[in-house]
This record gives C-alpha cells, structure tokens and sequence, in this order.
C-alpha cells in the first residue's frame, strides 16, 4: 500500500472535475433563470457545455419571454382590425 498520496490522485483529479463542472452549471442556470438573457453567443456556449442545440437554447428564451410579456400585457379591450372595412 502506498502512503505518498499517488493512490489518491486520480480520485482527487475526478472529484476537481466533477466540482467544477457542477459549479458551471450552477452559473449556466443562474443566467438562465435570473438574467434570463440568453443571447445566440451564450446560446451556442450553453450549447457546448449542457447540450441541445443553441437554436434551442433560444427557443427556449423566446418562450420564457412571451410568457413574461402575457402576465404583464392585458388584451381584454383591445379588438381586432378588420382590414377589409378599412381598404
């Protein structure tokens, strides 16, 4: 048995790994959720490191945004143009 600390390496190497990559995904969710500005460069980023295409990354912030604009937009009185009556 070895003592000099080389039995721990590469447990210490895959535990580092897995701690920095949990803590980037916490970051990539926190811009996600509290910023909630997924732009096509963090798109294709978010891409890279969590998977999906970015072209879904930015459906999924086009949907988050119209969603925030219906809680806060009311339509109940506005009526729809009949553009045949208007020509």
């Amino acid at each position: 048995m070895q003592t000099n600390g080389q039995n721990y390496k590469p447990v210490t190497n895959m535990l580092t790994h897995a701690v920095t990559h949990w803590f980037y995904c916490i970051y990539c969710r926190a811009t996600i959720e509290w910023v909630s500005n997924v732009s096509p460069e963090m798109a294709v980023r978010i891409s890279a490191v969590l998977g999906g295409s970015a072209e879904s990354w930015l459906t999924l912030q086009e949907s988050y945004d119209l969603w925030k604009a219906r809680q806060v937009v009311h339509t109940k009185d506005l009526r729809r143009i009949d553009f045949s009556k208007v020509a």
